[in-house]
């Protein structure tokens, strides 16, 4: 699992008696552009994959800024994330998370993802047929992958603490229609599938379905998580030799 701030260690997100710390503490080496280099990627190769073509297709590049909605509200999302997160001077702070949020706002009507600007996602994120996908102050591994209809957050019980909310590994895989809630953790390559409610912790490369979710196998989210470089990726092919 990769070493981004959880919603419980986490100390970097500006709250009233806190300083935001410099850059972006989540996301890969290279900070937010990395980040959103990646992200696109995955859309790219996600599109190579829908249509058959080949690395460095204009036709799938086309389709995934023209069809893939989810795009904007991921972008969107980082560049939120990185004005809320960022060292800066107290008026220029102020204008750039405005202006940030006010974007993300703007366009969740269109792409139908909402993502706090304070949640920690590596990058690779990927919402596939973007609708009603709604994720809080929760920590997230690399190549988090959701369906349409999902919610994460903090769950009943807590005071508004992001520290009642999920914490995810890289690598998972969210079905239609899915709810994580509360101080759960995935772990790597876990699968949720379709309409479950998870409350419990799941384990490295867990199947869990129903509700409340329960555990249906081992054999982790490999096939349904997708991108590029996946064969050449060490930790996933750790995961899978495990």
């Amino acid at each position: 699992m990769s070493t981004y701030p959880t919603p419980l260690e986490d100390l970097s997100i500006p709250d009233s008696d806190q300083e935001p710390s410099p850059g972006c503490p989540c996301v890969a080496p290279g900070g937010v552009r990395a980040a959103m280099a990646a992200d696109i990627d995955r859309y790219v190769f996600m599109a190579e994959t829908d249509t058959g073509s080949g690395p460095g297709s204009r036709m799938a590049r086309l389709r995934a800024w023209s069809f893939y909605p989810g795009l904007y509200g991921v972008l969107a999302y980082r560049l939120a994330h990185a004005a809320t997160t960022a060292r800066l001077p107290e008026a220029l702070g102020l204008v750039l998370r405005t202006a940030a949020l006010a974007l993300q706002h703007a366009l969740q009507p269109r792409t139908g993802v909402e993502i706090s600007a304070r949640a920690h996602i590596g990058p690779g994120l990927f919402v596939n047929h973007a609708q009603g996908v709604v994720l809080g102050q929760i920590s997230a591994g690399d190549y988090l992958t959701c369906s349409h209809n999902v919610t994460v957050g903090q769950g009943t019980g807590g005071k508004g603490s992001r520290r009642t909310c999920p914490t995810l590994g890289d690598r998972v895989w969210l079905g239609v229609n899915s709810v994580v809630t509360g101080p759960v953790e995935l772990g790597d390559d876990a699968m949720v599938g379709a309409n479950a409610v998870v409350t419990r912790d799941v384990a490295p490369r867990g199947v869990v379905v129903g509700v409340p979710a329960r555990e249906l196998s081992r054999d982790g989210s490999f096939a349904n998580v997708l991108y590029r470089g996946m064969h050449e990726d060490a930790a996933r092919a750790a995961a899978i030799a495990g």
